[in-house]
């Protein structure tokens, strides 16, 4: 695809108003939910301390590896539906076990409940009799950050890491200080960087109004506080 057909693309989405951004409103309008699933998987559902679980796969995939997905949406918005069809294309194309879960949200479960859900599900996964070395952690957006911060808060914890990371297009940088934000605002139609100022003062919470990175807590750049209230056991 040239520049120029992606302009063409992205130019419908460009001529729309800037919405303000509202954690309602990305909830109800920023992503399609889905409970489609192709016939040819097979999906288990099941609930890992509380944890809604989705573990999706082909009859002849192999069971000894797996891909944990972490769905996008800066922390506040999104769901297993919400990424239904990429997971299941993942699980039509991949030889193994894609497993999807419902981490919890922010505002209402600031960090770092999102990545000690992640580290549950990845921990289920072992427990399954998938080695650590064989999954692993993916994620888009925030997600792909989330992916991040579950190897760190893993291998903070001293536990088996996981053998393969794949973050797409991740926010990885809750400062959002990067120029590229400023200089390149008229390129992006669908992220704002006043949206993602936004999303990171949720994710932080009560702790702090400012980003977690530039708290110095997040698993990115710093140690968290052993207190977190989101910590689960």
């Amino acid at each position: 695809m040239s520049l120029a057909q992606f302009d063409d693309i992205l130019a419908p989405l460009a001529a729309l108003p800037r919405q303000t951004f509202s954690i309602e409103g990305v909830r109800q309008n920023w992503y399609v939910e889905s409970d489609d699933i192709p016939a040819s998987l097979s999906v288990r559902r099941e609930a890992a301390r509380g944890l809604a679980m989705e573990w999706l796969r082909r009859s002849e995939a192999r069971r000894d590896r797996a891909i944990l997905y972490l769905y996008g949406g800066g922390y506040v918005c999104g769901s297993m539906r919400s990424h239904r069809a990429l997971t299941n294309a993942l699980a039509l194309a991949f030889d193994g076990t894609v497993v999807a879960i419902d981490y919890r949200l922010a505002p209402e479960h600031p960090f770092l409940a999102a990545v000690n859900d992640a580290v549950t599900a990845f921990r289920e996964i072992v427990a399954s009799g998938c080695a650590a070395g064989a999954i692993a952690v993916a994620g888009d957006s925030a997600g792909g950050g989330l992916a991040v911060s579950t190897a760190l808060e893993l291998r903070d914890l001293g536990q088996p890491l996981p053998g393969a990371l794949w973050a797409i297009s991740p926010w990885a940088d809750m400062t959002n200080a990067s120029a590229s934000l400023d200089t390149l605002s008229d390129r992006d139609p669908i992220v704002f960087k006043e949206s993602l100022v936004e999303c990171a003062s949720h994710a932080e919470g009560a702790r702090s109004a400012r980003p977690a990175c530039l708290a110095g807590t997040c698993r990115l750049c710093g140690p968290a506080a052993a207190s977190d209230p989101g910590r689960r056991a």
